[in-house]
C-alpha cells in the first residue's frame, strides 16, 4: 500500500527495536542486522516496494484491531508531522536512495559484531530510525542528521577502542 515509501517504515521497525531497551537482549543486534540487510538489499537492487513472501501477504487482522492500530499511528503521525517535512530532497531521491541503502547495509553488517557489548546497537538503532523517518517523509535534513550521528558514534567508538 505504501509503494516506494515502504522502505521507510521497514527501516523504522528494526531501528526502533534496536533503539529500545530490547537491544540489551542477546541476539537482538543480530536480528537487527539481518532485518536491515534484507530491507537494504531490496532497496539496493532497485525494487520500488518491499517484497514479502505470499504467506505473509495472506495474513490478516480483525477490523477492530486494524482500526486501533490506525488510531494510534494517527496520533503519532500528528506529532511527527510537526517535525518533518520534504526538505533537501536531493538527499532522498535518485542516487541518494541507493547510498542510503548502502549505508543501511553497512550498519546491518556490523551490527551482529556489536552483540558482545549490550546496548551498543542502541545508537545504531537511533540512526536507522532517523533514516526510516527521513525516507518516509522525504526529509533530507533527517538523512543528513542520521549520517552525522553515525559519524559521531563511530568516532566515539574509535576513541574508546584506542
Amino acid at each position: 500500500a505504501l509503494g516506494d515509501r515502504s522502505f521507510g517504515p521497514l527501516l523504522l521497525l528494526p531501528g526502533l527495536i534496536a533503539f529500545s531497551p530490547l537491544s540489551g537482549i542477546p541476539g537482538i543486534a543480530t536480528l537487527f542486522g539481518v532485518m536491515l540487510v534484507l530491507v537494504s538489499a531490496q532497496l539496493l537492487v532497485g525494487r520500488k516496494h518491499f517484497w514479502l513472501p505470499e504467506i505473509v501477504l495472506r495474513r490478516s487482522i480483525s477490523r477492530k484491531r486494524f482500526e486501533q492500530v490506525i488510531s494510534f499511528f494517527r496520533r503519532v503521525a500528528k506529532v511527527i508531522d510537526r517535525l518533518v517535512a520534504p526538505r533537501l530532497s536531493f538527499f532522498v531521491n535518485g542516487i541518494a536512495t541507493w547510498l542510503i541503502a548502502c549505508f543501511c547495509l553497512l550498519i546491518g553488517l556490523i551490527a551482529p559484531f556489536m552483540e558482545v557489548l549490550p546496548f551498543v546497537t542502541t545508537g545504531l538503532g537511533l540512526v536507522v530510525t532517523i533514516l526510516g523517518f527521513g525516507l518516509l517523509a522525504r526529509d533530507g535534513v533527517l538523512i543528513l542528521t542520521a549520517i552525522l550521528l553515525f559519524s559521531g558514534i563511530m568516532a566515539a567508538g574509535i576513541l574508546i577502542a584506542v
